[in-house]
């Protein structure tokens, strides 16, 4: 079963929309999968490619439901538009539909996963710019887990991957400054989360977390630097995998083209169902 709603999100940020799926309950559990989508904040879901994939990750998990949602694009709405929309969506589930953050698993894939650590960022140190969750952090509770395929986690284009990679992988610098220039981030922790402190890494809500990146992508240096950091503060709560032979969101490639699973898509698979 599939239902939409509007996200009211008030003030200068345009309104959302959230597309629920309830999976089967009879066989799951009481957790709920939040999806962040990729595209560099340009493009929209891919329902040959997304859909498919992130179903399969609500079902190992065995979520009862999985959200998508469907930020507004850029240029429409530039940074940090979706991020308020991201803490909006947060703030329905914790505060109106009164789930507690084990019950919620958080994903994305590229520019989504800049929007999950955006958010993790976000409730870390609020931005100025964006509502504070209510409630957030009183009971210590932590998220059940995060999930994240190819990560975009710099707005920084210097790392040796984007020379490396430039003939292996379809995204390059290029396609990248196009994706920026729509964007148009400004140089901060909530969309440069490589520049976060180390207190951060350290206090992660999350029980575990898992990271995937491809070795043929451009963004392979700078995602490893990521989840040094990361496992430096979380330490065995995160799992990190550089993937041989893949490109960027390999998992959402591959599903949109009729392939077999990509190996991301088997580890993030059997991560979620050890959750």
């Amino acid at each position: 079963m599939v239902s939409s709603s509007t996200l009211r999100c008030g003030g200068q940020f345009p309104d959302a929309t959230l597309h629920e799926i309830k999976l089967d309950e009879a066989q799951q559990g009481d957790t709920t999968l939040l999806y962040f989508h990729g595209g560099g904040y340009r493009n929209g879901i891919v329902g040959e490619g997304h859909v498919p994939v992130v179903l399969d990750c609500a079902a190992a998990a065995r979520a009862s439901k999985l959200i998508f949602l469907e930020y507004t694009l850029a240029p429409e709405s530039t940074y940090p538009g979706q991020l308020v929309q991201a803490a909006r969506a947060l703030d329905v589930l914790l505060n109106e539909r009164h789930l507690r953050p084990s019950q919620i698993i958080l994903g994305g894939d590229s520019a989504g996963s800049n929007l999950v650590l955006a958010l993790l960022a976000h409730l870390h140190d609020p931005s100025p710019k964006v509502s504070r969750i209510p409630g957030f952090g009183e009971t210590k509770e932590q998220f059940k887990g995060v999930f994240l395929f190819s990560p975009w986690v710099t707005t920084s284009l210097a790392a040796a991957s984007f020379r490396e990679n430039v003939s292996r992988d379809y995204l390059n610098e290029t396609a990248a400054r196009m994706f920026l220039g729509f964007w148009k981030p400004r140089e901060e922790v909530w969309a440069d989360i490589l520049r976060a402190r180390e207190d951060f890494w350290a206090t992660l809500p999350v029980k575990r977390m898992v990271v995937t990146v491809g070795e043929f992508e451009v963004f392979r240096d700078d995602v490893a630097m990521m989840a040094k950091r990361c496992g430096v503060g979380i330490g065995e709560r995160l799992t990190f995998e550089s993937v041989p032979g893949e490109i960027h969101v390999q998992a959402v490639v591959d599903q949109a083209l009729g392939l077999p699973p990509a190996q991301s898509l088997i580890l993030h698979l059997e991560w979620l169902q050890r959750l």
